[in-house]
């Protein structure tokens, strides 16, 4: 990049992002973004990337959707690329407790669920679909949270929802002392003695649901704050070709598991959901999260993805 006299600039840039094989050039400096010096920390390692953005002590980073879609109807000025690091099927984050009488999704109601936060974007795509496919309303269960939402977010009034410190391992603790019938949440990974899903086939059962409804969730997308790009508008594509090096390279930072997931992904999705677009698929799955955030009373009126994002990819 070239200021006006013709010398070369070169701009620092901060951001937080999670580590995962989608990310691991850029944070160890395998890909670096023409023009920019970028530093990549952790996108929790000082709490929630998204409170540090919005609070102005990172230039941006890693945002859940749903908090960004409130947050940008409350008036948060962000700007958005469709660079997707979060996505993912529903099911296989439908936990149960060994001995309870929790045997299906529909067996929630009436009971007692563990949560990361009420208003993550995971959370808010499974209350969806839970109401959705097996008719469990989200004011029918009572919802347990472990981590408080971010600053201006509010359950609705409806929902009876109460808190617990010690962060997203108390979720696994909640079922293992009985504290909870189950848990709607993807960072559990692994079943145990007493904590089971409630899908052992989730592969199978994500893939019907694909087919029905031909929606992949997003969970999170990139920001940058608007003062970022004030008069350096090229830094947004700069980031954007970076990410997508990245994610071409991605392969090679996978382990068996990992790849074998991604080849799984790809075979039911026959698409690349990770080329950092605004395509079809992206545009229905952010239409159906605002849809959710409006049924649950979180969002007043759904918002544009065409207005929303400012790259289109």
């Amino acid at each position: 990049m070239l200021l006006k006299g013709g010398e070369p600039t070169v701009v620092d840039l901060t951001i937080g992002i999670s580590t995962s094989p989608l990310t691991q050039a850029l944070l160890q400096r395998k890909v670096r973004p023409e023009g920019i010096r970028l530093t990549c920390i952790g996108a929790y390692g000082k709490g929630p990337a998204s409170a540090q953005i919005m609070a102005g002590t990172l230039d941006g980073g890693e945002f859940s959707l749903s908090s960004l879609i409130t947050a940008t109807a409350r008036g948060a000025r962000l700007v958005v690329l469709p660079i997707f690091l979060g996505r993912g099927f529903v099911h296989r984050g439908f936990w149960g407790r060994v001995g309870s009488a929790v045997e299906a999704p529909s067996d929630y109601a009436g009971k007692r669920l563990a949560i990361h936060r009420y208003n993550n974007s995971y959370g808010v795509w499974a209350r969806g679909v839970l109401e959705d496919e097996y008719r469990v309303s989200p004011r029918s269960v009572h919802w347990v949270g472990v981590l408080d939402d971010l600053d201006g977010e509010r359950p609705p009034a409806a929902v009876a929802i109460e808190h617990v410190d010690g962060g997203v391992k108390r979720l696994v603790e909640l079922l293992e002392e009985g504290s909870v019938d189950g848990a709607v949440e993807l960072y559990l990974y692994k079943e145990g003695p007493v904590v089971r899903r409630l899908f052992s086939d989730f592969h199978d059962v994500e893939a019907a649901s694909f087919r029905r409804h031909h929606i992949f969730p997003i969970y999170h997308t990139i920001v940058l704050r608007p003062e970022v790009l004030e008069g350096r508008p090229w830094i947004a594509e700069s980031l954007m070709e970076a990410f997508r090096e990245s994610r071409r390279l991605a392969s090679s930072f996978m382990t068996p598991e990992e790849r074998a997931e991604a080849d799984w992904q790809a075979s039911v999705l026959e698409d690349d959901p990770y080329a950092y677009r605004l395509g079809e698929s992206e545009v229905r799955s952010f239409n159906r999260m605002n849809q959710y955030l409006v049924r649950e009373g979180l969002l007043s009126c759904p918002l544009e993805a065409e207005a929303f994002f400012a790259r289109k990819g």
